[in-house]
């Protein structure tokens, strides 16, 4: 499972969110793309299932809804739980009645095997479990016990977990809100230089929620997670330019940054980018739009 919710927006600047399904273990990410389809074409149900959630989601391929679905059915009828879900998502997406009921068939199948696994002590099919209660997947929406089982995740050191968990508490779902608990589990992530966790962790710094307001250290972190291509911390990153948060007033750095969190589908950045025009003209403007395609070239994915 390769997506993000909880993306939350205020104003033109992003909140903190994002309870992030578990991403395709690392094993996969460093094989060759020739030896995972290798597999795939060989009938082994995790790199059929790998090789659908890079073609939904355009990891290390171009994005192809056609090739997702093909190795995701494959990986599915082999009872893959990740499979499962992710071949929900695009059902669930199509909207139509007979696509829905056969994305709900595929949660349910998909929990009940998830939770076989996550009560065995696997960390990611936790964190799974908890997305899936989190998001009423497969199960009765319970935030309580999404909670629960991101805390047994987070526990083991799963770093998608701390952040989801942060993301619990920063909001008050399923425990007590508590900021500087978010403040925590967002820093957990964070040290290990996990973009979403340096996202999280800078808006709380931005606005004073579990630390000291500190508009420096969230352009720091900001920074950090633009870098590696999050489209959420370059939308920040470039606000905090525009009205000189943190940082000196520069429009021609907001506006490049803006230029690549669109370019990598912030849905507020195109926005953003007609703020930041509106402050520039002429040879500016210019040095600006070459900017933005400089950066766009080094930090879209």
């Amino acid at each position: 499972m390769m997506r993000k919710l909880g993306v939350l927006c205020f104003g033109l600047l992003a909140l903190a969110g994002g309870v992030n399904a578990a991403t395709l273990p690392k094993a996969w990410l460093d094989k060759p793309l020739a030896q995972i389809r290798q597999q795939a074409e060989n009938h082994d149900a995790g790199a059929q299932a790998a090789l659908g959630a890079m073609y939904k989601d355009g990891v290390k391929v171009a994005q192809d809804r056609e090739q997702a679905l093909l190795w995701l059915r494959k990986a599915a009828e082999q009872g893959e739980a990740g499979a499962q879900v992710d071949l929900a998502d695009l059902y669930a997406a199509d909207g139509g009645e007979a696509a829905q009921e056969a994305a709900a068939e595929l949660y349910r199948k998909a929990f009940a095997t998830l939770l076989k696994a996550a009560e065995r002590g696997e960390a990611e099919r936790q964190h799974d479990l908890g997305f899936m209660y989190l998001n009423g997947l497969g199960v009765e929406q319970n935030d309580a016990e999404a909670a629960r089982w991101f805390r047994k995740a987070a526990q083991q050191g799963l770093v998608d977990a701390e952040v989801s968990l942060g993301w619990m508490y920063e909001g008050g779902r399923g425990v007590e809100q508590d900021h500087a608990q978010a403040v925590a589990w967002y820093r957990k992530g964070a040290d290990r230089g996990y973009d979403l966790a340096q996202t999280n962790l800078g808006w709380m710094y931005a606005n004073g929620l579990g630390v000291p307001a500190d508009a420096a250290k969230a352009v720091e972190l900001y920074r950090l997670a633009a870098v590696q291509g999050l489209a959420r911390a370059q939308t920040n990153l470039g606000w905090m330019y525009l009205q000189g948060l943190g940082v000196g007033a520069d429009p021609v750095e907001a506006y490049a940054w803006f230029a690549v969190a669109k370019v990598n589908g912030s849905h507020t950045a195109p926005g953003n980018l007609d703020l930041a025009e509106t402050k520039l003209s002429g040879a500016r403007l210019a040095a600006a739009r070459k900017r933005g395609e400089q950066y766009i070239a080094r930090y879209s994915k």
